[in-house]
């Protein structure tokens, strides 16, 4: 206020019209001028948005704000259905309840054979998983002893060997170093 209205007092002839300029400010900040801070509402708008629950806005999408209702109707049907949720959820679990209760009735060895046949599938699928990975562990071993013999290679190659393997394309030309053509799927 001070910076809008510092110049235009000193232009005021007497108190009165000082007192008319900031009365009227202070009615036009309250209610014509949005504030960001405010949701882009008036700070009169804003309290009548937290006193009331309703945005002050005259339409909503095509709906008047006067056929919204209130903020107190609002949470009363909130909890009413919080109400209605925890009944459904009680009725659930005495169902639930009741069903394993008829669960619980059968005969021990079919409860057995069950869970033996539940036990069997598990230890099947960890068989499968160690199988590939048996496999996968020769085929890297394997390419272990491929990679002793490029070594071995490389130790007895020449120095124009060696300088020509600096461009990846000469790798191809010793069979010595075929390993590398299968160490794709380990990087």
């Amino acid at each position: 206020m001070k910076s809008i209205l510092n110049e235009l007092v000193e232009r005021c002839p007497n108190f009165d019209t000082v007192e008319t300029m900031v009365e009227n400010y202070l009615k036009q900040y309250n209610t014509e001028i949005p504030q960001y801070d405010l949701a882009g509402q008036t700070p009169e708008e804003y309290y009548r948005y937290i006193t009331e629950g309703i945005y002050q806005t005259d339409i909503y999408f095509g709906v008047s704000s006067k056929e919204l209702i209130t903020q107190a109707e609002l949470e009363s049907r909130r909890e009413l259905a919080r109400a209605e949720r925890a009944k459904r959820r009680s009725e659930q679990r005495k169902s639930d309840e009741s069903s394993y209760e008829y669960k619980s009735r059968q005969h021990p060895i079919r409860v057995v054979h069950k869970d033996q046949t539940i036990i069997l599938g598990r230890i099947n699928k960890l068989q499968k998983l160690i199988d590939e990975e048996s496999r996968e562990i020769e085929r890297l071993e394997t390419l272990l002893e491929d990679t002793d013999i490029a070594l071995k290679f490389l130790t007895r190659a020449s120095e124009s060997v060696i300088e020509s393997l600096y461009y990846p394309r000469n790798w191809q030309k010793y069979p010595e170093l075929s390993y590398v053509n299968r160490t794709g799927a380990i990087y």
